[in-house]
């Protein structure tokens, strides 16, 4: 699987334990739920400040939406 494969896998299943929709998310580190779409999909990366942002709101490390940490 491709890495950008994996970091969408992670932020959609870290979305959902948190029952927030793609727009939700999106508002909250500022971005579209069209872009949010596009992560989840593996079809775009997030920039180093947007994955930043979503592990803090997450509280995980930046390696676990890598997939390379476990939380």
């Amino acid at each position: 699987m491709r890495i950008i494969e994996t970091i969408g896998i992670n932020i959609r299943e870290l979305r959902l334990e948190k029952q927030l929709t793609q727009r939700d998310l999106g508002k909250i580190i500022g971005t579209t739920e069209d872009t949010i779409s596009l992560w989840e999909r593996g079809l775009r990366a997030p920039c180093a400040e947007m994955l930043y942002q979503l592990a803090q709101f997450f509280n995980v490390s930046v390696d676990y939406l890598f997939g390379l940490d476990k939380i």
